[in-house]
């Protein structure tokens, strides 16, 4: 596996070449085409795209051992699949949590950011405190482990606090 990952990222670095090369440069890869991205069994899914993942999609994932969806991108798990992924146990990561580490990371300085080439330790900390704040507000709300509700929950409180704050409301 190493030995892959390493010509993988000769293939994207060095040659600048989709990763679908890989299968011609490597003698065991195999390339196959499934009918369904989601019936590919993996442990954590990343749907991109809003809408992207409906409860069949969740359901599939689910039985080819899935464990856990992170939203990466807005909305891509529609309501359908967030009933169908609580009803089987799969953990899901809402894109307000997820993509809420971006959007605070982006209003770091520029010159700290490429100063800092490596940020991975201010991305886990900003991580921790989206992910407690997260898991705080669904408690305190009675949705005890519902990350879903709260990051809405969490996300509406910090609007409100603000808008409170100079008062609108």
């Amino acid at each position: 596996p190493e030995a892959g990952l390493e010509q993988i990222s000769t293939i994207k670095a060095e040659r600048g070449a989709r990763i679908g090369r890989y299968i011609v440069a490597s003698t065991t890869a195999r390339y196959n085409d499934p009918a369904s991205i989601w019936a590919v069994p993996c442990d954590l899914a990343f749907p991109t795209n809003s809408g992207e993942l409906d409860e069949h999609a969740a359901e599939a994932l689910a039985l080819h051992g899935c464990t856990t969806i992170v939203d990466a991108g807005y909305a891509p798990t529609t309501p359908g699949a967030l009933s169908s992924l609580k009803k089987l146990g799969v953990t899901h990561c809402p894109f307000r949590a997820t993509l809420a580490i971006g959007n605070a990371l982006a209003y770091t300085s520029k010159e700290e950011q490429i100063i800092k080439a490596d940020i991975t330790d201010e991305i886990d900390r900003e991580g921790r405190r989206i992910f407690e704040e997260v898991q705080r507000s669904a408690a305190e709300y009675n949705v005890r482990g519902d990350l879903g509700a709260g990051a809405a929950i969490a996300s509406f409180l910090r609007v409100a606090n603000v808008m409170a704050s100079h008062g609108s409301v």
